[in-house]
């Protein structure tokens, strides 16, 4: 997903059916850690907010906190959590056996991997199949339903290889390319269907009433059932033919004969229509607005259509032009090119420079997406939970769907609120900059977007220190943390650079001596590595690991954010047994809270430590080459493991980046970066937009009544009506933009246009803008509030392109005193004066 450069740093054409083989398998490890990762993912969250909710009081034998299935369905229960448990102790297993070289690029391994990751995917289907309904019949739907598609596909691929004539077979790179952005989407899908399958929207029953409910039914179901019949088969539907797409990707004959039989395709389709199904059916609770949710599709598809339209007008295509040519001037950018031209001659290549541009953009791009989509989600559901009815403390009144941390903890939730904000907003002012040739080029250049991101992720760390916990002793172990990690890597790298112990190398050599003398020869033929994938260069190897070490610490940053701000157990609702707004483990099990706070802290930290070493290339191959930066991930995965065992018990950038200017390739002809790359930065932002939308619209800031009113209805809607209707269109509009720009990507014939590729580039960055309009209206009360997020949205814009801007002019000016500095040096010791 990430390397889209892979197949130049690929083994040599194969020549046999093994060395064939071999070939997928070494291409297929980055598909093996994206499986795992949406694996660990969702079945982390699912471990935490388990389906059915937790009890909100103490009462006799079972207590606030625990869950409320285990009581109600035990059975069902059961088997949701040993699969679930399953699938996510296996995902993190073949994430750390990822990271270990040595094991990662044998090919049987490999074949173990991809037949652990098959059972990853039978393991989700299980946990899904258990815990999204509480039906026997439902459940066996969901199994139905899994073989019904997979006979479909094999029956339509059949039926194709005996009917087809025989054609030219299709290039590897449009197949390579077909299979990433089809992983892509299969991904999104499968994981936005897990989550709100397992936590369906309306929210659970909290009390049981004979002949009615029992506690942790789905509200929904009871309230407007044909609205929940619809939407389970929709989400079950889009769930299903996900993972099954998934599957058949992983092998490589079934995969081409289902690009050209266009069965894979089919898939997709089913999963689309079972995504805006159950969209339009989760989101809202009146006919009226699903009608209008369905019919966004046609009016982004209209919209796109017209502006593509624009697009290719001479016209417009020359004022474009003339726009760009006088920004340009204006920066006096023409003369950095020639200047970076010239010094790409003298580097180590063309070729090289091209690939560091994009390892360096796609690197801005993933932690952009990492930081929006949790800060989206935290900032629309902040820790504390919401009050279910109106009330006043003494001090402020407050309504239904108002944040309790608002007024029981006032400065901490405007700490963790503003920091949230800014986070957000400026992870998305990155992303659309991004999306400019121009500016992230120089951005990346002078290290001013890199800048920016980090100041991005302290931004997270302080929300962290304030949301994550209620004393002020945490908020201060949480924010010095950081301190420890760098303190380590750092001596850690020194000791290894001035070899004051044996290096690994030597370790590693004494341990084979050993080994080889006791091995069996059976074994040592499957660890047998072939020649071809050792001469691959040293530099190469590094940024290989650099960007699995990123995409883990993502993931690990990512989950414990989100585990943080909202732990297992709840918040008290009320204060009769605690303090409302306080975790309800820490009165409960106390211990068991520490433990889980502390691991959770400390992995969330080491992760965003390990992000920011990595944005330095000369720091992270440092501390790759010493295993210290791997030492402190596996450490974290480690931690993250102990808290979710630990609560499964309840139950019983840049020295380089002077040469990164260019856009010529190796060979000397020109070569447009944005033709090739833009379409992949689109997938990824409108997977992120689509995820995170999808999300919010099951759960809606505010939170759902479970008494008083309507069961399941959003709170929102009653307090601030407003204020929810405008969350509610830009947040739909958001969604399904996002999912017609995923659709038209996967369209060869799309992306290969550019008026079309110029459309979507300006829908996605008018769907972030919707993205933004929701979370000025879904994460705060307060007009002067969802004011100053926009005015965020200035003000941070402004200071990157400032940074931007200063930063050029700071590099010209050194530059200019070192010219005048070499002159005089020069002239001082010139021949002719000696």
């Amino acid at each position: 997903m990430v390397d889209g450069d892979a197949e130049q740093r690929a083994p040599a054409p194969a020549t046999s059916p093994a060395a064939e083989e071999a070939e997928f398998l070494w291409e297929l490890r980055k598909y093996v850690l994206l499986l795992a990762t949406l694996a660990a993912t969702v079945t982390y969250t699912a471990g935490m907010d388990p389906p059915g909710g937790f009890w909100t009081d103490n009462d006799g034998a079972r207590l606030a906190g625990d869950l409320v299935l285990q009581v109600t369905y035990a059975r069902r229960y059961k088997a949701f959590f040993y699969c679930n448990a399953t699938a996510f102790v296996a995902s993190l297993v073949i994430v750390n056996l990822l990271l270990v070289r040595f094991l990662c690029r044998r090919r049987w391994w490999l074949r173990a991997l991809q037949a652990a990751m098959i059972l990853d995917m039978f393991g989700l289907m299980g946990a899904y199949a258990a815990g999204s309904s509480r039906e026997v019949a439902m459940s066996a739907y969901i199994l139905a339903l899994v073989i019904l598609v997979c006979s479909y596909v094999s029956a339509h691929v059949l039926l194709y290889g005996l009917t087809a004539q025989v054609s030219a077979p299709e290039a590897p790179e449009r197949v390579e390319r077909a299979r990433k952005y089809l992983l892509i989407f299969a991904t999104l899908a499968a994981t936005v269907a897990y989550q709100a399958g397992l936590s369906t929207p309306g929210g659970f029953w909290l009390a049981s009433q004979v002949g009615n409910h029992l506690a942790g039914d789905p509200m929904l179901r009871g309230k407007h059932p044909y609205r929940f019949m619809v939407f389970f088969y929709f989400n079950t539907t889009a769930f299903v033919a996900s993972l099954v797409t998934i599957m058949l990707l992983m092998s490589r004959t079934v995969s081409r004969h289902g690009f050209r039989s266009s069965a894979l395709w089919v898939c997709v389709g089913a999963t689309m229509a079972g995504l805006m199904g159950a969209f339009a059916a989760g989101s809202c609770r009146s006919f009226k607005t699903s009608i209008y949710v369905i019919a966004l599709v046609a009016a982004v598809l209209l919209y796109i259509g017209i502006q593509a339209t624009v697009f290719f007008c001479e016209p417009v295509k020359n004022w474009l032009h003339r726009a760009g040519q006088t920004l340009q001037k204006c920066l006096k950018l023409n003369e950095l090119e020639q200047r970076n031209q010239q010094q790409i001659k003298l580097s180590k290549g063309d070729g090289d420079a091209y690939l560091l541009l994009k390892k360096s953009r796609m690197y801005l791009l993933l932690l952009g997406i990492l930081a929006a989509s949790v800060t989206y989600h935290a900032g629309l559901n902040p820790p504390g939970s919401f009050w279910q009815s109106d009330g006043f403390d003494g001090h402020r009144h407050y309504l239904a769907g108002d944040p309790i941390l608002h007024i029981t903890y006032h400065r901490r939730y405007m700490v963790f609120f503003y920091c949230n904000a800014t986070a957000f907003i400026a992870s998305l002012v990155i992303l659309i900059l991004l999306l400019s040739n121009m500016i992230s080029t120089q951005g990346i250049k002078y290290r001013a977007l890199q800048v920016a991101m980090i100041m991005d992720l302290f931004g997270l760390i302080g929300a962290y220190a304030a949301g994550s916990c209620r004393q002020a002793s945490k908020s201060v172990y949480v924010s010095v943390l950081v301190l420890p990690v760098f303190l380590y890597v750092g001596i850690h790298v020194l000791v290894f650079m001035l070899e004051v112990s044996p290096t690994w190398a030597t370790w590693r050599g004494r341990v084979m001596e050993k080994l080889e003398q006791c091995v069996p020869e059976w074994l040592k033929t499957l660890l047998e590595l072939e020649e071809q994938v050792e001469e691959e260069e040293e530099e190469w190897k590094l940024e290989k690991r650099r960007k699995l070490l990123l995409l883990v610490a993502i993931l690990a940053a990512s989950l414990t954010y989100e585990a943080g701000m909202n732990p297992p157990g709840g918040f008290w609702q009320e204060g009769k047994f605690g303090h409302v707004g306080d975790p309800v483990l820490n009165d409960n099990y106390r211990r068991r809270y520490l433990a889980f706070f502390f691991c959770n802290a400390t992995a969330f930290i080491a992760s965003l430590a390990i992000i920011m070493l990595l944005v330095n290339r000369k720091l992270s191959a440092r501390g790759i080459r010493s295993y210290a930066l791997r030492v402190a991930l596996v450490v974290s995965e480690l931690l993250r493991r102990l808290v979710e065992s630990l609560l499964a018990n309840l139950v019983p950038l840049e020295e380089d980046a002077g040469e990164l200017l260019t856009h010529t390739a190796g060979d000397g002809e020109a070569r447009d970066l944005w033709d090739e790359k833009l379409p992949k930065y689109l997938l990824l932002l409108a997977a992120l937009a689509a995820a995170v939308t999808y999300q919010a619209a099951m759960s809606p800031p505010g939170g759902l009544w479970d008494n008083g009113h309507i069961g399941g209805n959003p709170v929102l809607l009653s307090s601030y009506p407003r204020r929810y209707k405008v969350f509610f269109y830009c947040n739909a509009t958001s969604f399904m933009a996002s999912l017609v720009i995923m659709v038209l990507l996967l369209i060869k014939r799309v992306t290969n246009t550019q008026p079309a590729l110029l459309a979507l580039h300006a829908a996605m960055i008018l769907d972030l803008f919707g993205l933004m309009g929701a979370y000025a209206a879904g994460s705060c009360r307060r007009v002067t509030t969802s004011a100053y997020i926009l005015a965020l949205l200035v003000g941070v814009s402004v200071y990157i392109v400032v940074l931007v801007v200063v930063s050029i002019g700071v590099a010209r000016w050194m530059k200019n005193v070192m010219d005048k500095v070499g002159e005089k040096l020069t002239h001082c010791f010139s021949f002719e004066d000696l």
